[in-house]
């Protein structure tokens, strides 16, 4: 692709030396893309520069969110080349110079890199009666707005996040943010986040552009309680730092929809003390609780004893001294003859024995209960002094010899 321009419509600033600092830019930045500078072809009143391939795009006709974007990338490009002329600022800036932006040319590929090339650099156009001449910025006549788009999730901002401007891809900062740049109110452009689009237009006063993408999961709950739906049950969802609780229906049943986390964190679900953790997804999130009712075990209650209603401490204690000062009665006499009774059965019957034999003479045994009594005592008598003697006796032979 070749853009060409009269020789006799444009000055050069590099005069006889063009070729030449050609050929040193190449050396430094190389012929592709780090390299700002195209080669320039001499023709029969044409001057031209070659393009590499094709797909370029005029500064001067491009959209304005992609002309703010080369403009940004353009600055920096300039200071480097800047950087490379050291102290030579004047070299630099005849280098730098192009007509207009109808001779800056970028193209970007599919993913945002900006690639931008310049041609008739290090010319200009020739000095006019009314003054002044192109310096390769236009100066926008319409009211503009300096527009950015945040990007949110859940109401935070997403850093890093890829989506599209006009099906060119961008990407955001740290926080959430990319600055489009100053673009005229009234212009429409489209913004695409994970494949869903909107339509902006720039309005006056707001210059940020703020973009929902939070996406939504559906968690449902069922709860059985002893085989039946568990209708009332209280049901706590904690998500993503923020806690809920719902109530299920007759049926045992709980809905709720939850802002769905980039991050992957765990979904904790609890009815009464039985818990379930998963990582929520697009769609229905099912959690299904079959919860037992505890076995009760009636507590084991103590006999009450009945006391007497009323009762005196001071009144018992009292009658407690008198039981112990009551002397031990005497048993009745009939009850002393029962046990007499009972004690000498023998006794009685000895004697109904004796009533039965016949009487003997009174003569005969006084006599024999007489004798019988006296003869022991003698043979005691005698058996003393026997002793007595013998003792002595021995005592004096003992002694006398």
């Amino acid at each position: 692709m070749n853009i060409k321009i009269k020789a006799t419509g444009i000055a050069c600033m590099l005069g006889d030396d063009y070729d030449r600092v050609y050929t040193a830019l190449t050396r430094q930045f190389g012929k592709g893309s780090d390299c700002l500078f195209t080669e320039r072809i001499a023709g029969h009143e044409y001057l031209q520069w070659v393009l590499p391939g094709d797909g370029w795009t005029a500064l001067a006709q491009s959209d304005p969110i992609m002309g703010a974007q080369v403009r940004e990338e353009l600055k920096l490009r300039r200071q480097s080349v800047m950087g490379r002329f050291g102290a030579n600022v004047d070299m630099a800036n005849r280098v730098l110079t192009v007509p207009d932006d109808e001779y800056i040319y970028y193209k970007a590929d599919a993913a945002g890199n900006i690639d931008i090339k310049f041609t008739a650099w290090g010319y200009r156009y020739p000095e006019r009666v009314d003054g002044g001449n192109a310096t390769g910025v236009i100066t926008p006549n319409a009211t503009t707005e300096n527009i950015s788009v945040r990007i949110v999730n859940n109401g935070r901002p997403v850093s890093g996040k890829t989506f599209k401007i006009n099906d060119f891809k961008r990407v955001t900062d740290k926080d959430g943010m990319l600055c489009i740049g100053n673009l005229p109110v009234g212009y429409q452009f489209d913004i695409e986040v994970d494949g869903t689009k909107r339509h902006c237009v720039v309005t006056a006063g707001e210059s940020i552009v703020e973009f929902d993408c939070t996406v939504y999961a559906d968690v449902d709950i069922n709860v059985l309680k002893d085989g039946s739906p568990a209708g009332g049950a209280v049901v706590s969802i904690d998500y993503d730092g923020s806690s809920r609780e719902v109530t299920a229906d007759a049926q045992g049943h709980a809905a709720v929809r939850m802002p769905l986390s980039p991050d992957g964190v765990l979904c904790t679900v609890t009815v009464e003390e039985e818990k379930q953790q998963r990582s929520l997804r697009m769609g229905p999130n099912v959690f299904d609780f079959s919860l037992i009712s505890p076995v009760v075990v009636p507590p084991v209650v103590p006999p009450v004893v009945e006391e007497e209603e009323n009762a005196d401490p001071e009144e018992e204690k009292e009658e407690e001294k008198k039981e112990e000062e009551k002397p031990e009665e005497k048993p009745e006499e009939g009850t002393k003859e029962e046990e007499k009774h009972e004690e000498k059965p023998e006794e009685e019957d000895v004697k109904e024995e004796e009533k039965k034999k016949p009487e003997e003479e009174p003569g005969e045994d006084d006599g024999k209960s007489s004798g019988v009594g006296i003869l022991p005592m003698i043979l005691l008598l005698l058996g003393l002094v026997v002793l007595t003697v013998l003792t002595y006796y021995l005592g004096w032979c003992m002694l006398f010899g």
